[in-house]
């Protein structure tokens, strides 16, 4: 099974700042990975980093344990970019076509390939139409199209959804979905996206970031269930309450007061004796279960 590998990798902008630090993650053929994070969390430049757009400041990338080139012309990675990247003033057939003849397709090839995804996109009536004049779901139906036209290695997947309003993302999501689970039996495929009910319908891996960097990765499910940090909380949990406490020892446990009540903890649940009779943050999930996060990294020091 094929494998892409992120190791270490960072990106600056050219006035200096990071907008990936230090990421690691592993993505694997026959599940898409989900890439989640608000905006400005680094998932777009990620993105264009595995593509060979942008150059990485320092890190690999690997497929199948062989670190890939640099250059995207020179692998064979795909990209449906958030705002389609489209001949605007061209037709629905031209922005079809156009790739298909830079990669010497026959002519009677690439019009019967374009026939058949006009029809399997629900695009046919369409072609003659200028992509500036299209709504939004057949721009987004005319990227998927395009998209599939191509066999890829690797094929990523950015947040083109963003166009619509929430009610039709909602309903555009399954034909999207249904897309990419495809597309990833043949290819490795990593969806972009800040929609956490996105993510929670994949049965892959999801990998959280936060101002480029991963806060936590693994399934949806399980990272909503255990989360690392109170981002993760913030994420995944409605009307959040994070208050602050005191941890304090009592003969060999420790205890915080919550609500005026002594909550008596395990001391071998926390992470270190540093935080005895240090204010730290609290969160309590709908079970019940006591959580305690650093008050400076705001990542998780104890878990119930």
């Amino acid at each position: 099974m094929s494998f892409l590998e992120v190791r270490n990798l960072s990106y600056k902008y050219f006035y200096g700042a990071l907008a990936v630090s230090d990421v690691s993650f592993t993505a694997k053929k026959g599940q898409v990975l989900t890439l989640l994070g608000k905006s400005e969390s680094g998932k777009t430049s990620l993105l264009k980093c595995i593509a060979g757009i942008r150059k990485p400041a320092c890190g690999e990338i690997l497929l199948d344990g062989e670190t890939i080139p640099k250059e995207g012309k020179k692998k064979n990675v795909g990209m449906i970019f958030e705002n389609g990247m489209f001949f605007e003033n061209r037709t629905v057939d031209y922005n079809l076509l156009y790739p298909l003849r830079i990669r010497k397709f026959e002519k009677a090839d690439s019009e019967e390939k374009v026939r058949f995804v006009l029809d399997k996109f629900r695009l046919r009536g369409s072609e003659g139409n200028k992509v500036r004049n299209l709504t939004a779901a057949e721009r987004i139906k005319l990227a998927l199209a395009r998209a599939d036209l191509r066999e890829t290695q690797i094929l990523l997947c950015d947040d083109i959804l963003k166009i619509c309003n929430q009610d039709d993302r909602e309903n555009l999501f399954c034909s999207l979905w249904e897309f990419l689970t495809e597309k990833a039996e043949k290819s490795i495929v990593i969806y972009a996206t800040k929609e956490k009910n996105e993510a929670l319908k994949n049965n892959g891996e999801t990998v959280l970031m936060n101002y480029g960097t991963v806060m936590q990765q693994g399934s949806a499910s399980d990272i909503a269930a255990k989360p690392l940090s109170i981002y993760a909380v913030d994420y995944f949990h409605k009307n959040v309450e994070i208050v602050n406490a005191t941890i304090k020892p009592i003969e060999n446990q420790i205890f915080i007061i919550l609500d005026g009540e002594k909550i008596l903890l395990e001391k071998k649940k926390l992470l270190s004796d540093i935080y005895i009779d240090k204010e730290v943050k609290v969160w309590k999930n709908e079970k019940g279960e006591i959580s305690l996060f650093d008050s400076g990294s705001e990542k998780m020091i104890y878990f119930n």
